[in-house]
């Protein structure tokens, strides 16, 4: 058996160097613990090769190479299938690869089978339902994260916005209201209230929460659109109303409707 407390210490320093932005440093120092443990071969060492198969993998992730993370991932839940965090890493990687959607839902759901805690894993699996269309799953996704970790401000927020695309404004605004309640300086927040505001018929609300995007980043496209097009429409509204009352003055001065 590989000496299992050097191997640790060394994992867990590669680690530290990868959250420092050093992955490829890290890389070497643990392809060398990964090769040791592989070629120990015991049933003893397996945990410990999955949790370095596990860090190389978030190395190459970090370095945006997908498809050796992938590989290393997809080691580490064969060396270690009882880890939830390897279906969960495996998840995440295969979700962002092309036609990997069944594959990432799978890995989802077998980490929550092994671990039902995982409020990160409820929230992944939640945004993968909701770029499928299904939000209704991912709203019990979502609901499910905020269980565990009230303070997730994500999962309030792309709650809301699955909320929206089934037509559940009041729902949507409480959920944006909260996000903006943990996290004030959230700007999309601020957008997505607005357009719900829109929807629901508060104008002022709406530009005010356009404005407030529009403080903290001028160029913000979707602020900038939307409060473009309220303008345009309070604009043609005020129009209209002019046009009637001056319609409904030339029929108060003319009641027979006769030419002058």
């Amino acid at each position: 058996m590989v000496d299992e407390k050097d191997n640790s210490a060394i994992i867990a320093e590669a680690m530290e160097r990868i959250r420092e932005g050093k992955a490829p440093e890290a890389l070497e120092t643990l392809s060398g613990v990964i090769d040791r443990l592989t070629a120990a071969g015991t049933a003893a060492d397996a945990p410990l090769l999955a949790e370095a198969l596990r860090a190389r993998g978030t190395a190459y992730f970090c370095l945006r190479n997908l498809h050796d993370a992938c590989r290393d991932f997809t080691a580490a839940v064969k060396s270690d299938p009882s880890s939830a965090l390897g279906f969960f890493d495996l998840g995440v990687v295969t979700a962002l690869m092309e036609n990997g959607a069944p594959t990432a839902m799978k890995c989802y759901n077998r980490a929550l089978e092994l671990d039902d805690s995982m409020a990160d894993c409820y929230y992944n699996r939640g945004n993968l339902h909701d770029s499928l269309g299904e939000y209704e799953e991912a709203i019990a996704d979502f609901t499910k994260a905020i269980e565990l970790v009230p303070e997730m401000t994500a999962a309030w927020n792309n709650r809301g916005n699955a909320r929206m695309e089934l037509a559940d404004y009041a729902g949507a605004l409480a959920d944006f209201e909260e996000v903006i309640r943990l996290n004030p300086e959230r700007e999309n927040a601020y957008t997505n209230r607005g357009y719900v505001r829109e929807v629901l018929g508060d104008t002022a609300g709406a530009l005010a929460d356009y404005n407030r995007t529009l403080e903290k980043r001028p160029n913000d496209p979707i602020a900038l659109a939307n409060r473009r097009r309220l303008l345009s429409d309070l604009r043609r509204g005020e129009e209209a109303d002019s046009a009637t009352e001056q319609e409904a003055a030339k029929q108060a001065d003319n009641p027979s409707g006769e030419n002058a």
